[in-house]
């Protein structure tokens, strides 16, 4: 990531966006973002932009310590951040980038925003390093993220694998675990974290869980 010159400034106030293809985020973010071949530019408000460069020339290769491919996923107005996802050799995850400071977050994961914008959930599922934690939430305020919740499973407990699904208002994530049973078949349950007067609290193990 490099700091270059501006992009032209956008001629009117962008909405909010997200998209399953770059190309469709790009086409609604009216200057704040553009695409150059393997260049990714994403302005920022000191009028610099941050450059994310593909290597999809290593990745044909099978040049796994260079291969590396970005896209924007999403741009948040309030908040002023932008949503990357990047895929590698093998694994890849999302990176949260704050279009005030250039401030990034990075996830195994793409997060998932509550409703307000205050807050973000990820699961880290990535298969092909040592997971930091199951489920995690942050908070983002004044272009700063705070980690506030983390679950992580015991060394001694079945493998799990964890997805977020969404949110139910601001104060309440809904969940899902997979946990493989003895013939490798994943058993699979839905439960919750809510946000109390005391902190997260995560419904898990579920009364019926081992």
């Amino acid at each position: 990531m490099l700091g270059l010159p501006a992009l032209a400034q956008s001629a009117s106030p962008v909405k909010e966006v997200s998209c399953e293809r770059e190309a469709e985020c790009l086409a609604q973010l009216n200057g704040l973002a553009k695409r150059e071949g393997e260049l990714l530019f994403l302005r920022l408000e000191n009028g610099k932009s941050e450059i994310y460069l593909d290597d999809r020339q290593a990745c044909e290769d099978n040049n796994g310590s260079d291969c590396v491919k970005y896209e924007l996923r999403a741009y948040r107005p309030d908040q002023k951040l932008y949503v990357v996802s990047y895929s590698l050799y093998e694994g890849g995850g999302a990176t949260i980038v704050s279009a005030k400071s250039g401030r990034t977050v990075f996830l195994t994961n793409l997060p998932v925003f509550s409703p307000n914008g205050r807050f973000f959930a990820a699961a880290d599922s990535d298969p092909h390093y040592e997971r930091k934690y199951e489920i995690a939430v942050w908070s983002f305020v004044s272009d700063k993220a705070k980690q506030e919740f983390t679950y992580s499973t015991r060394k001694t407990a079945r493998e799990e694998f964890w997805d977020v699904l969404g949110w139910d208002g601001n104060d309440r994530i809904k969940l899902k675990v997979g946990i493989p049973d003895d013939a490798y078949e994943m058993q699979e349950s839905e439960t919750q974290l809510v946000r109390t007067k005391q902190g997260w609290k995560l419904n898990w193990p579920l009364p019926s869980s081992k």
